[in-house]
């Protein structure tokens, strides 16, 4: 049989530009980003022009799920309508049927990013936004679109306590994705093991590592980490070697400050 050769594709297949097309005789690096990876990503322009106001951001929680985008009464198995209080909420469930109204009121915010929050819906996602790409809290404070027309700068209370949020936030995402991982480490390889102190945010009570220790593990080169809530605030050797042999491989050499 004779040899067949595989015809050529690369004419259905179209070009792709670079951010760094006009560089020329640049070698690959990567890192690098097509333009539509660029053009995907959010910027202090795009946040401003599609979470800007509280109907935008409204939305935009109920598309990511952030919120619920319907409920029925508990009591009347009825879709409940919405109803806005103020410009700052995200609204509240309600059960139009007579004598239900008064007492079916469910706020969206339950259980969600926003509850008990004092923040316009544009000042949440904008400082989320600015933890995202590590903005100092002076930049947050300088950079803050919404402050000419809230006619109020933020304080920097008020982002420490919202930055603080988002570790929060990072850290219970890690401890319930991290299982899954496996143990770092091993022989030959070292680990870093560092504490830290979660406080209490003013808007949010009873969360789960409020005021709790967090134990940090991260294996050198790598950027695979494990976290631990310390039981009970205890930090001895009898709670913390066993923490740490759940996710450190044996022969790894251990650092700590």
């Amino acid at each position: 049989m004779a040899d067949e050769q595989i015809p050529s594709t690369s004419a259905a297949v179209p070009a792709v530009t670079r951010v760094d097309d006009d560089v020329e005789a640049m070698p690959y690096v990567k890192g690098h980003l097509y333009t539509g990876e660029v053009l995907q990503m959010w910027n202090l322009a795009r946040l401003i022009r599609q979470l800007g106001t509280r109907e935008q951001c409204v939305n935009f929680a109920v598309s990511e799920g952030l919120i619920l985008a319907s409920k029925e009464c508990r009591r009347h198995r009825k879709p409940m309508s919405i109803e806005y209080s103020t410009n700052r909420t995200v609204g509240a469930f309600v059960c139009n049927k007579a004598g239900c109204r008064a007492t079916s009121r469910v706020s969206r915010a339950t259980g969600t990013w926003f509850e008990g929050a004092k923040l316009t819906l544009p000042q949440i996602f904008y400082i989320t936004y600015c933890f995202a790409y590590s903005f100092s809290y002076d930049m947050v404070i300088h950079e803050d679109p919404t402050r000419d027309e809230n006619n109020e700068c933020l304080s920097r209370v008020t982002v420490c306590d919202w930055y603080n949020y988002c570790r929060e936030v990072v850290v219970l995402y890690q401890i319930y994705h991290q299982e899954e991982k496996g143990k770092i480490g091993g022989p030959g390889k070292i680990v870093q093991i560092d504490e830290s102190k979660f406080g209490k945010r003013k808007y949010n009570k009873g969360r789960r590592i409020e005021g709790h220790w967090i134990l940090g593990l991260i294996e050198d080169g790598s950027e695979d980490l494990r976290l631990e809530v310390c039981p009970d605030n205890v930090r001895s050797a009898e709670v913390l070697i066993p923490l740490i042999k759940k996710h450190v491989a044996e022969g790894t050499t251990i650092h700590t400050d």
